[in-house]
């Protein structure tokens, strides 16, 4: 049986806040839980005439939002552990006498900033795949692949430029025993 939300006009127990919609009422006007049919119940209560259907594709599209946003504070989090624990190299660099250490800790800094933006994309879409898998499984291998491909992909970019440099002719080197070339 499809299921209408009620509306409480505005007069009656809205209030300030003019009429508004809230999923189907008992027979007293206390709001009670929706169920959609599968265990899920929902208390809404929504300004305006809305439907119950446009009620819950709201609530699923605030959960949407909020959860990419907690996927992106705690991708965010992870980079800044793995910067923090990369920093030990700029330490070390820092320490390097003559005024190069300097130089080299600026340096060191923006690759382990890198190194951890990346190595924290990579975890976080691990932990994402891993979490699809039972439900979108079929997502969980498309993100697993990118991310492999992602990962792998300075190794095939640094083989590619020593292929197309020049090595220079080094003769090979003959060993002599007993004056002879073996």
């Amino acid at each position: 049986a499809k299921q209408r939300a009620a509306v409480i006009p505005e007069g009656e127990g809205a209030g300030a806040a003019g009429g508004v919609s809230s999923p189907p009422f008992g027979t007293a006007p206390t709001l009670l839980p929706w169920g959609d049919g599968s265990g899920h119940s929902v208390f809404r209560l929504v300004r305006g005439e809305v439907s119950a259907e446009a009620m819950v594709e709201q609530l699923r599209g605030e959960e949407r939002r909020r959860r990419w946003l907690f996927r992106g504070l705690c991708w965010a989090g992870m980079a800044v552990g793995f910067r923090l624990v990369l920093g030990a190299i700029d330490a070390v660099a820092a320490a390097i006498p003559f005024g190069i250490g300097s130089l080299l800790a600026s340096l060191t800094g923006v690759v382990t900033s890198l190194v951890a933006i990346g190595a924290s994309a990579g975890v976080a879409a691990a932990v994402i795949a891993a979490a699809w898998l039972r439900f979108h499984p079929a997502a969980a291998a498309v993100l697993v692949a990118a991310a492999a491909a992602a990962s792998y992909a300075p190794v095939l970019l640094r083989g590619r430029g020593e292929e197309g440099r020049q090595q220079p002719h080094r003769p090979q080197r003959q060993r002599h025993l007993n004056n002879r070339v073996v």
